[in-house]
């Protein structure tokens, strides 16, 4: 692949894939390690991208992801007052 190619590749990348650390997403929503970790669990929280292998692997979330979780919780309080 040609030098222009990667770079046209990695610019589409950076624009679609922006990561957070684990210490940006709660400070973002003002949450703790553990509300992430349960909600995780739970399946009902954005799981995070293993960057490298191993237990203390890096680890990373997906920008928009965290962004639709939240408009998602938005929705649902306004279908919630809408209803009453």
């Amino acid at each position: 692949m040609s030098d222009q190619k990667t770079a046209q590749s990695c610019k589409s990348i950076d624009s679609n894939l922006e990561l957070l650390t684990l210490a940006q997403v709660c400070a973002m929503l003002n949450i703790g390690r553990t509300f992430v970790y349960e909600k995780q669990a739970a399946g009902t929280f954005p799981k995070s991208v293993k960057l490298s292998p191993g237990r203390r692997g890096v680890v990373r979330f997906i920008k928009a992801e965290i962004l639709q979780y939240v408009a998602q919780k938005a929705a649902m309080r306004q279908e919630a007052s809408h209803a009453e």
